[in-house]
C-alpha cells in the first residue's frame, strides 16, 4: 500500500517544478523566448506579404493571358469551317458565357450558327417521369414517323431533340418546330430562335456537380445521376448515327481523367468519330471546342484537354485548314467535272438534233 508521504513528495516535486518554470519564464528565458517568437511572427508577416504580391502578380499574368486567348480565338478558327450549320446545345444555363463564346467563333471559322437549346431538368428529374411520358406520347401520336429510340424515357426525349435538329425528307421546318414546342411544355428544353436541320451539333456539357439536388434521397439521386447521364450520352449517339457531326465539351472538378459526357465518349466506340475536349471553361475552352468540331467535321476528331484520358492540349489549326481546303478543292473539281459532262451532253444532243434535221 503506497504511503501517504509518496504522495506529499509527489505534490512537493510538481510544485517545484511549477515554481521552477515561473521564475525562469520570467526571468533568463524571457527574453530569448520573447525574441525568438517575435521574430519568427515578422518572418511570417513579411512571407505572407511577399506571397500576397506574388498571387496577385499572377492573377494579373493570368487576366492578361485571358484576354490575349479570347482576342486570339478568331484568328486561330479562321478558314477552319466551310459554311457548314452547327447547333449548341448546353445541358446547364451556367454554361450560357461559353454558348455565346463558340457561336461568336463558329462564324469566325466560316460556319454558320443554327438552333440554340438548352436542355431542361425535366429530361432526368425523377419526379417528372409522368411529363416525360406524356410528351412522348403526344409526340408518337402526332408525328408517326418519329422513332424514339432508348429504353428509358430520358433517352427517347433526348433521340427526339436528335431527329428534330438531323436532316430528314420526313419532317419540314414546321413540324420540327411544333415537336419542339411539346418538348419545351414538357420542361425537356429550352429553344432560343427558329428551328431548323443543321450538319454538325456542339453539346456544351456542365459539371457534375451541378446536377445534384440536396433535397434528393439516396435513391433518387441515383435515379437522377443514372437518367442525366443516359440522356446525355443517348442525345450523342442519335446524332451520331444521323451522320451529324458532333463534338461535346465539359470541364473536370477533379484531376486525373475526364468525367460525365466527355468521359462517356471518350470510354466508347463514340471516341472515333466524336471530338470532345474536357477544359470548356478555360479562355481556351470555346476555341478549343470550335476547332475540335471542325477537326471532326473533316475526320479528324480527337480528345483534346489536361485530363489523363485526352490526347493532346489542343487540335492541329493549321492540319485543320489544310484538310478543309483539300476537301473544298475536290469538291470544286467535282462541281466542274460535272458541270463539264453536262455541257458536253448538251452538245452531243444539240449536234443529233441538228444531224436529223439536216437528214
Amino acid at each position: 500500500m503506497i504511503d501517504f508521504r509518496y504522495h506529499l513528495v509527489s505534490l512537493v516535486a510538481v510544485f517545484l517544478a511549477l515554481a521552477m518554470g515561473i521564475v525562469l519564464g520570467a526571468g533568463p528565458l524571457r527574453d530569448g523566448v520573447g525574441q525568438t517568437l517575435t521574430a519568427q511572427v515578422e518572418q511570417l508577416r513579411v512571407e505572407r506579404d511577399e506571397m500576397r504580391a506574388s498571387n496577385d502578380a499572377l492573377n494579373a499574368e493570368n487576366s492578361d493571358l485571358e484576354g490575349f486567348v479570347k482576342a486570339a480565338g478568331a484568328g486561330l478558327v479562321t478558314g477552319t469551317m466551310h459554311g457548314e450549320k452547327v447547333a449548341t446545345i448546353a445541358d446547364h444555363s451556367s454554361m450560357h458565357a461559353e454558348v455565346e463564346a463558340t457561336r461568336t467563333l463558329i462564324e469566325a471559322a466560316g460556319g454558320q450558327t443554327g438552333p440554340q437549346i438548352e436542355l431542361g431538368q425535366s429530361l432526368w428529374d425523377p419526379a417528372a417521369e409522368g411529363e416525360r411520358r406524356s410528351a412522348l406520347t403526344t409526340i408518337t401520336q402526332t408525328w408517326p414517323g418519329v422513332k424514339p429510340s432508348g429504353t428509358s424515357t430520358s433517352e427517347q426525349l433526348a433521340s427526339v431533340i436528335a431527329t428534330i435538329l438531323a436532316p430528314s425528307e420526313d419532317l419540314d421546318d414546321a413540324a420540327r418546330l411544333e415537336i419542339a414546342k411539346a418538348l419545351s411544355a414538357s420542361g425537356v428544353l429550352t429553344l432560343k430562335g427558329d428551328i431548323e436541320a443543321v450538319d454538325s451539333v456542339l453539346v456544351l456539357s456542365g459539371e457534375e456537380s451541378l446536377f445534384s439536388v440536396t433535397s434528393d434521397s439516396p435513391e433518387a439521386a441515383a435515379t437522377r445521376s443514372d437518367n442525366l447521364d443516359k440522356s446525355r450520352r443517348a442525345l450523342v449517339t442519335a446524332f451520331d448515327g444521323e451522320g451529324v457531326t458532333v463534338a461535346v465539351g465539359g470541364s473536370s472538378s477533379v484531376r486525373g481523367g475526364s468525367e460525365g459526357l466527355v468521359s462517356a465518349v471518350r470510354t466508347s466506340d463514340l471516341r472515333e468519330r466524336v471530338s470532345s475536349i474536357d477544359m470548356l471553361t478555360y479562355a481556351s475552352g470555346p476555341a478549343t471546342l470550335t476547332l475540335a468540331l471542325a477537326g471532326a467535321q473533316v475526320e479528324m476528331p480527337g480528345a483534346y484537354g489536361s485530363a489523363t484520358d485526352a490526347e493532346a492540349l489542343v487540335p492541329d489549326a493549321s492540319a485543320i485548314r489544310e484538310k478543309v481546303e483539300e476537301r473544298n478543292g475536290d469538291r470544286s473539281e467535282k462541281k466542274r467535272s460535272d458541270d463539264t459532262d453536262a455541257g458536253g451532253q448538251t452538245n452531243d444532243e444539240e449536234a443529233s438534233s441538228s444531224d436529223g434535221g439536216g437528214q
